[in-house]
């Protein structure tokens, strides 16, 4: 709310769930869209129906998504939708946020690293 002087986002994309969607609502501004993408801390809890209830006013939008409905179902825009992400990588318009590189014989210490939550970014595994 800082950065949007209180305005609120458009869009939040969310691939924790959980607990989470009750912050992403609180952050939407009027007309905006929640995109829940992922289950990391399971489905969502808590009250829906009420969190959801408290910002009526601003008319927002939830949608959840998986991307294998979007390839099942239209695998031609999935394919250009996938060619693009491609191009904005070469680019450099999309930089996926590295934390850190393990080599895979350590596949373990990612692990544990992921389920602590200590992992803000992506964890590459390195072939060696």
């Amino acid at each position: 709310m800082e950065y949007t002087n209180g305005r609120g986002v458009d869009l939040t994309l969310n691939p924790i769930s959980g607990k989470t969607l009750k912050t992403d609502l609180e952050a939407l501004a009027p007309l905006g869209t929640a995109v829940i993408f992922g289950f990391l801390s399971g489905p969502p809890e808590g009250t829906f129906a009420d969190d959801l209830a408290q910002h009526f006013g601003k008319s927002v939008a939830v949608r959840v998504s998986d991307i294998y409905t979007h390839f099942t179902h239209n695998r031609s825009l999935f394919s250009q939708d996938f060619n693009k992400v491609f191009e904005l990588l070469e680019e450099g318009i999309v930089r996926p946020q590295i934390d850190e590189v393990i080599e895979l014989k350590n596949a373990p210490e990612a692990h544990t690293k992921l389920e602590a939550g200590k992992v803000t970014g992506k964890l590459v595994l390195s072939i060696e």
